[in-house]
């Protein structure tokens, strides 16, 4: 006999909810410490100035909105694919980073060398692209969870 079966369906529920709390909250995690360290890194790359700083945010916004899109239209695949996201999104940070800093090489840039418009901007959209990307698809999977 249960006397207070209020207590016994708040249990219930919160054993179904908290995997799925845990798995956004750690969605956020990992996005917030992609931009922080992915636009940081930019911003180191091409001695980051008001200019820079705006193509950066603005490719950011970008793929995460194309993101968000995308998952908009994954949303019936449920938590199972937020947490495939998460852990592709974490696998891609370190070599996100690895191409960030290497891209003065690829493109050829010397040390002290100024860069222009366009190169920041392809260099920010193409290495950018998986995390924000990923980033977008994990808010909007986890607003739809």
């Amino acid at each position: 006999m249960v006397f207070f079966p209020e207590i016994k369906h708040f249990f219930q529920v919160f054993n179904k909810i908290l995997p799925m709390f845990f798995v956004i909250f750690i969605s956020g995690l990992v996005g917030m410490a992609a931009q922080v360290i992915a636009l940081r890194q930019l911003t180191a790359v091409f001695q980051g100035n008001e200019l820079t700083m705006g193509i950066l945010f603005a490719a950011w916004l970008c793929w995460t909105a194309s993101g968000g899109w995308i998952g908009s239209r994954l949303a019936h695949g449920g938590i199972r694919i937020l947490g495939i996201a998460v852990m592709i999104q974490a696998i891609f940070l370190p070599i996100t980073v690895w191409l960030i800093r290497s891209t003065r090489g690829l493109m050829g840039i010397q040390p002290g060398q100024m860069v222009g418009l366009f190169p920041i901007l392809a260099s920010a959209l193409t290495t950018l692209l998986p995390v924000a990307l990923l980033t977008g698809l994990s808010f909007s999977l986890g607003c739809h969870a």
